[in-house]
């Protein structure tokens, strides 16, 4: 099948051609307008896990196409910190693109903290919903395959936890780049009335590339932010007064 063919492909244009594809047959609802859905419907969730401006680049294309998603975010990440100007800037434009936003929470990384008494994933919740300005209850465990532990929180009736199997009958994700093929070929063919479809913004591209490629330019994307980074700082310790009066005096 030709939409099958494309999206193997994990291009921007290939993303635009599944939505449209799906969007003929399924209502595509937000996570907090299950219990009211008719059927048959689709979820659309993102986790980000690396980039956030991959994120902005997938929410404007469903932002175009009037499509609803979630975006989830992680504070424990390596490579995009919330908390920092630009970023933050960014996910603002997440939220103005008209994106609802849950959380992605890391177990592993909260049983490295090695606190007792601290509940984690509520201070997350409620930094989220402080820098958001909209009230956050949507949760998702970040890498519950490789981490293999389980979630204190998976029951929790406090927040919609997107690994409920109360709300999707179908789950297909593009984890890792691949798709499990019979999966895919039951939401192409529509064979399922509540489906959740778990798209990584990282693992999409422009234009056709092989993963290793995809990888390689996403850090050196990241590298060339730290160099510049790295230029601006250089730039003001050259020119302060103090720094000159102090090279003056050497």
């Amino acid at each position: 099948m030709r939409v099958i063919d494309e999206i193997k492909q994990f291009t921007y244009d290939a993303y635009v051609t599944l939505l449209n594809y799906l969007s003929e047959h399924y209502n595509i609802i937000s996570f907090n307008q299950v219990h009211e859905a008719k059927k048959p419907y689709l979820l659309i969730r993102h986790d980000v896990d690396a980039s956030i401006d991959h994120a902005l680049k997938m929410a404007k294309i469903e932002e175009e196409l009037g499509i609803s998603s979630t975006y989830f975010l992680l504070f424990s990440n390596i490579f995009y910190n919330l908390l920092e100007k630009n970023t933050y800037q960014k996910l603002l434009n997440l939220v103005e693109f008209g994106r609802e936003i849950g959380l992605h929470y890391d177990l592993e990384v909260y049983d490295n903290y090695n606190l007792l008494n601290v509940d984690y994933l509520e201070n997350e919740i409620k930094l989220l919903s402080l820098l958001t300005k909209k009230d956050i209850n949507l949760i998702s465990v970040h890498n519950p395959s490789i981490n293999n532990k389980e979630d204190p929180y998976a029951k929790s009736s406090k927040y919609i936890n997107t690994y409920n199997k109360d709300m999707h009958d179908l789950y297909v994700t593009d984890s890792c780049r691949s798709w499990y093929m019979d999966d895919l070929e039951k939401l192409i063919n529509f064979e399922s009335d509540r489906v959740q479809l778990v798209i990584h913004p990282l693992l999409w591209n422009q234009n056709k590339i092989n993963s290793d490629e995809l990888i390689d330019a996403f850090l050196a994307d990241q590298n060339q932010s730290n160099i510049t980074y790295g230029d601006y700082w250089k730039n003001v310790w050259r020119n302060h007064e103090k720094v000159i009066e102090y090279v003056r005096r050497l």
